[in-house]
């Protein structure tokens, strides 16, 4: 389980152990007996965090606009879809890269993001 500072706590750990579930939580700074963490899953932690954050972009999500559990599902995999899509798509406006680098594509990703939550 990967999780932040907020999730440090001995009884959480030690359910965690009981079910065999490795833990990946850094400790707080005020713990006075630090457990041990792998730092280097910690640090991939933000990939999880920046995924949600690009679903919360569309504002069917961050609101729940959906009354059924199922047709939010449907929503959230329909625009997890559309964001790998718009990531994974070539610039068409720079023909001399083959894919499309992050940095040069924000503004064409921000850009879809806004049409599509009008």
């Amino acid at each position: 389980m990967l999780g932040d500072k907020a999730y440090d706590s001995a009884e959480l750990r030690e359910e965690l152990d009981e079910r065999g579930t490795r833990s990946v939580i850094a400790n707080r700074s005020n713990r006075k007996q630090p457990f041990r963490f792998s730092k280097r899953l910690y640090k991939l932690r933000w990939r999880i965090e920046a995924a949600f954050n690009r679903l919360k972009d569309f504002r069917r999500i961050a609101t729940r606009y959906d009354r059924l559990a199922r047709n939010y599902l449907a929503s959230v995999c329909l625009i997890a879809a559309l964001v790998w899509w718009i990531l994974m798509s070539p610039d068409p406006n720079n023909s001399a890269s083959a894919g499309c680098a992050r940095d040069a594509c924000r503004a064409r990703k921000l850009s879809y993001g806004r049409a599509l939550n009008r």
